[in-house]
């Protein structure tokens, strides 16, 4: 009984600092099955579509570098958004896995993160592949989107991303390879929003463009600031000392 309560209360802890969690393997979804409007883990709303459209989303098992289930889209024009229940402030992280399968040779793939002010709401950054031009990710971004950046990393690459918002409109991106051939490789890029006075809130992972291919992403998550990151670890600690001693 005492351990659900501080297992309950580490919990109440962890939301209380705004974050947000989900892996394809959370219950909620099923293998083979799409992903549109399930709300797996917590923190965010559910799963929905953007205007390009939904077929083709679902839960596959076929990037295992990213987990032993992955949200997929297969296929061409598909747009799947999920909103976190609060923006990124500064010094927060956005994390996240993707890969694109080994067998796409033509399309755009990616994800764009965006805010929710309704025009425009495109005003973040844009991290994508373009398949018909070249076969590493890029980040764009800036002013107009006037920052563009050809990076070393494979689209083919099971890569985590993590988004570190640093400052009002300022941002580090990194891509590191976690699985295959290069692994460990990393990269990070100072980046601007493209506009000023919002805050990230909504992943927007898509294909375009004659997408042939699958693309693949898993293990969503938001990191606190370190000063709440410390605060949340120490409670926790305490939490179990009273555990002990009762």
């Amino acid at each position: 009984m005492k351990s659900s309560l501080v297992l309950a209360l580490s919990v109440s802890a962890a939301m209380s600092f705004g974050l947000a969690l989900d892996s394809a393997s959370d219950a909620v979804y099923t293998t083979g099955a799409t992903y549109l409007g399930l709300n797996g883990g917590s923190g965010m709303n559910a799963w929905y579509e953007g205007p390009w459209g939904s077929g083709g989303m679902s839960i596959t098992t076929a990037a295992s570098a990213i987990g032993s289930r992955q949200f997929s889209i297969n296929g061409d024009g598909v747009d799947a958004r999920r909103k976190l229940d609060d923006p990124l402030l500064i010094g927060q992280s956005l994390e996240f896995d993707m890969m694109t399968s080994s067998s796409a040779t033509a399309g755009r793939m990616g994800v764009e993160i965006r805010s929710t002010s309704p025009s425009p709401n495109r005003d973040m950054l844009n991290i994508n592949g373009n398949l018909a031009s070249s076969p590493y990710w890029r980040i764009e971004g800036g002013e107009g989107w006037g920052t563009f950046i050809v990076t070393a990393i494979p689209v083919a690459s099971a890569v985590a991303v993590t988004i570190t918002v640093t400052g009002a409109d300022t941002a580090d991106v990194t891509l590191a390879i976690v699985g295959g051939a290069g692994r460990g490789a990393s990269e990070t890029h100072s980046v601007n929003f493209v506009s000023s006075g919002v805050s990230p809130q909504i992943m927007n992972f898509f294909t375009y463009d004659g997408m042939n291919g699958d693309y693949y992403f898993n293990n969503i998550q938001t990191v606190p600031e370190p000063a709440s990151l410390l605060a949340l670890g120490g409670l926790t600690a305490l939490m179990a000392r009273r555990r002990r001693k009762n």
